[in-house]
């Protein structure tokens, strides 16, 4: 399991007048690599609350329609209702517009670790970007409510920021190796020829499948979900 800095000083090795972090510093293209890499909705980087082991709630307001989600996660995939914890506030698991017919969009129910869900439809998710936070908007007026919509959040990596944090990328079976070496080798080359377009893809076709298939390896059974559509 190479640290960044073996990996910053076999990257050296073909990279004249490269540094290893500063100016034309390469640790800065192995952040970015690991990056594109990782951002990929897989089941380890999916995010649960420890306290609970449920996902992740958040807190809406009346008339309020777009949140901001905490600065670690890059995408929210759905938002959702628990069962168990919605049916006390008489919140239908079949209605079509959940707590009552006006207040939140229609619903469809989903299963994830053997419990009930019930996913709020026509929700808008914004990705995190370098300035803004990931964002979830309501297409309707989700009144207050303090731990009611639980969101499916996928974390960011770990942001490698000098020679000394090492990758958060799990090397298993060499990923390290197989994927944020070459990804990395990549992005330099890009630099150095204007082959920006070829770095991309052969990164995102190539090396991410890799990474995919790796992260959603292990016992990750209880993520599974069925929707059932039968009100």
């Amino acid at each position: 399991m190479p640290s960044t800095k073996q990996i910053a000083r076999w990257l050296q090795l073909n990279a004249n007048g490269w540094n290893i972090e500063g100016v034309k510093g390469i640790v800065p293209l192995i952040n970015e690599a690991q990056n594109i890499l990782m951002q990929t909705e897989s089941e380890q980087t999916l995010v649960r609350d420890t306290a609970t082991g449920n996902f992740p709630s958040f807190e809406t307001e009346s008339g309020v329609f777009e949140y901001e989600m905490p600065a670690n996660i890059w995408r929210v995939s759905q938002v959702l209702l628990d069962v168990q914890n919605t049916l006390p506030l008489n919140i239908p698991p079949n209605s079509e517009y959940g707590i009552t017919p006006t207040m939140i969009p229609p619903t469809q129910r989903v299963m994830y670790a053997g419990r009930e869900y019930v996913r709020v439809l026509y929700i808008n998710t914004r990705d995190r970007t370098m300035q803004e936070p990931c964002r979830v908007r309501f297409s309707t007026d989700p009144t207050a409510q303090a731990s009611v919509y639980l969101y499916r959040g996928y974390e960011l990596p770990t942001q490698i920021t000098s020679a000394g944090i090492d990758p958060s990328l799990p090397d298993s079976n060499g990923l390290h190796m197989r994927t944020l070496l070459p990804a990395a080798a990549k992005l330099i080359e890009a630099f150095q020829n204007n082959t920006w377009d070829e770095a991309l893809d052969y990164i995102n076709k190539e090396l991410r499948p890799i990474v995919r298939k790796e992260m959603n390896s292990g016992e990750q059974s209880l993520e599974h979900s069925t929707t059932r559509l039968d009100f």
